[in-house]
């Protein structure tokens, strides 16, 4: 298991274990450069179970279409003023239902406690 505080981000990927399948980058948000990064990477290649903060949905429905052997993974949402906003759940729950494949299942949780919009979202693919 790989956490975030173990490394910088933009060097990850020269980072190669042929054991790691959990990646926990949950208390980093990762902005679209560095999801492709994760994308091309052995490390996101290989990764099972993925935890990550971003701030622009497509990024994690990147993320999920083209990490091949992705089962699991669970997402935070960070909205501020640089990023489009989801208002609600609902309008979170339309976006994954129409943009996630068939084969992927979800759930929502809303922090209300966040200064900024937060939502995290679970993603489990068969």
């Amino acid at each position: 298991r790989l956490y975030d505080d173990d490394i910088e981000y933009k060097p990850f990927s020269n980072l190669k274990h042929d054991s790691i399948r959990c990646l926990d980058f949950e208390h980093y948000t990762f902005n679209r450069e560095e999801c492709e990064i994760l994308i091309h990477s052995q490390l996101g290649q290989k990764c099972e179970v993925l935890m990550l903060s971003i701030k622009h949905l497509d990024d994690i429905l990147q993320l999920i279409n083209q990490l091949r052997n992705l089962r699991s993974s669970k997402i935070r949402l960070l909205q501020d003023n640089d990023s489009p906003l989801i208002s609600s759940e609902n309008e979170l729950n339309d976006s994954l239902t129409l943009h996630l494949p068939s084969i992927c299942d979800f759930k929502i949780c809303h922090d209300s406690m966040a200064i900024f919009s937060r939502y995290s979202f679970y993603v489990w693919i068969r």
